[in-house]
């Protein structure tokens, strides 16, 4: 029930997507401004769900699976949508509707791959973080590190898509941009395929320091390719992680899904005022600008420290996590063999007792005696006057045919011994 629900929410989004599209294209055929700003927040309002449930609906699905089909999905919409800049304006909506016709496919195949599977034995059996081990205080802490790297990134991705698609820009930054969204989705599924563990904080981390090299060394266009495939590799890191580690928690999954996919297009807009802000109005003078230049350096490498940071806590986290847990194995073994080592004891003393006809309490007695306990203790233990404990304890040395405790301590060892 709750895929379906997935499926008609992506199905709807990106219905509402197509006839957002359409209106724009009925505006741009009337030269209608109002209805072309009405046709863009319906396309955005229709693109936002559409995403969010597409994502939910991959929770469905083998981690790696899901990787892969969010890999191969980015890249071919990537590949189509880059192809806008080199078609003209009517092949360009044509473009657009073939990525909206691909998307409702892939929608249907991913439908059926997930009636296909078998997700409740797959949950309960192979996965090793079980949503039920795990609250939400837990997947927060998993989701913070990419929710905020894929921040930052939209962030610098907003300042110099501002300064490549200005008046003054780069002729191509526009192309250069849209075709670094392939070359990242690319750059996941090899990811994706040769990984043997993913980490994906070292993923973030690796991208982050590239693009603080790529910020120095790297001239304006291959800079915005660049951050065009970092943008995109960010974004399917975090939405991969959070299939991953919440994928038996769908609700919780999809709320995360929507932070992050808020957070980054909040962080993208912001980032497209801060060139304006230094003053920076073409292509040419951006590594010109001193103060820009240090601005984005010290978001990176203050993202890269901080996350840093926090990924060294999580780690010290789960050591501590797991020596807590190899403390209570320890623990818990330690209790076993001193009761297993215990039953031995009573089950030696009820042998010596039957054997030289002692009473039940001489027997509770001698045990405590063969544990080298005084008189005082054994009194305290069983509730007994003095007097009493000591008169058992004569009737039992008469009995076992010994004149100390130190005997009785040797005869029930010999016996354990002996038993076992």
């Amino acid at each position: 029930m709750a895929s379906k629900v997935f499926f008609v929410g992506a199905m709807g989004g990106y219905g509402m997507l197509a006839c957002g599209l359409a209106l724009a294209f009925a505006a741009g055929c009337e030269g209608e401004i109002e209805l072309a700003g009405a046709a863009g927040m319906l396309s955005g309002i229709g693109l936002a769900p559409a995403m969010v449930f597409w994502f939910g609906m991959l929770t469905f699905l083998q981690e790696r699976r899901a990787a892969f089909v969010q890999g191969w999905q980015a890249l071919m919409g990537g590949v189509l949508f880059a192809s806008l800049f080199l078609l003209t304006a009517d092949a360009g909506w044509a473009i657009i509707l073939v990525c909206v016709l691909v998307s409702w496919l892939c929608a249907a195949v991913v439908r059926r791959m997930e009636k296909a599977c078998d997700t409740h034995s797959f949950h309960e059996g192979s996965r090793e973080h079980d949503g039920a081990s795990e609250d939400a205080l837990d997947a927060l802490q998993v989701s913070v590190l990419p929710v905020a790297g894929f921040a930052v990134v939209s962030f610098l991705q907003g300042a110099l898509m501002a300064i490549a698609m200005a008046p003054e820009g780069s002729p191509w930054g526009g192309i250069a941009s849209s075709w670094g969204a392939p070359v990242g989705a690319c750059a996941f599924l090899l990811w994706t395929r040769f990984g043997r563990r993913r980490n994906y904080t070292v993923a973030l981390q690796v991208v982050l320091c590239l693009i603080a090299i790529a910020l120095v060394l790297v001239p304006f266009d291959a800079l915005i390719l660049f951050m065009g495939a970092g943008y995109q590799v960010c974004g399917l890191v975090f939405y991969s992680l959070v299939i991953d580690e919440l994928s038996s928690r769908r609700a919780l999954a999809v709320v995360f899904i929507s932070v992050g996919y808020s957070f980054s297009h909040v962080a993208f807009l912001a980032g497209l005022y801060v060139p304006g802000t230094f003053g920076v109005r073409s292509y040419d003078a951006f590594h010109q600008s001193m103060p820009l230049m240090v601005f984005l350096a010290y978001v990176v490498f203050a993202a890269l420290l901080i996350v840093t940071q926090r990924s060294r806590k999580r780690e010290l986290r789960e050591m501590e996590r797991v020596l807590f847990h190899q403390r209570e194995e320890q623990e818990q073994l330690r209790r076993a063999l001193a009761d297993a080592l215990e039953e031995k004891h009573v089950e030696t003393c009820r042998a010596i007792g039957c054997r030289h006809g002692l009473t039940k309490r001489e027997t509770e007695v001698l045990g405590l005696l063969a544990r080298g306990r005084d008189v005082a203790f054994i009194c305290e233990e069983l509730y007994l006057a003095r007097n009493t404990v000591k008169g058992y304890s004569k009737r039992i040395y008469a009995k076992l045919g010994v004149h100390s405790k130190q005997e009785v301590i040797d005869l029930v060892e010999a016996e354990r011994h002996m038993r076992s």
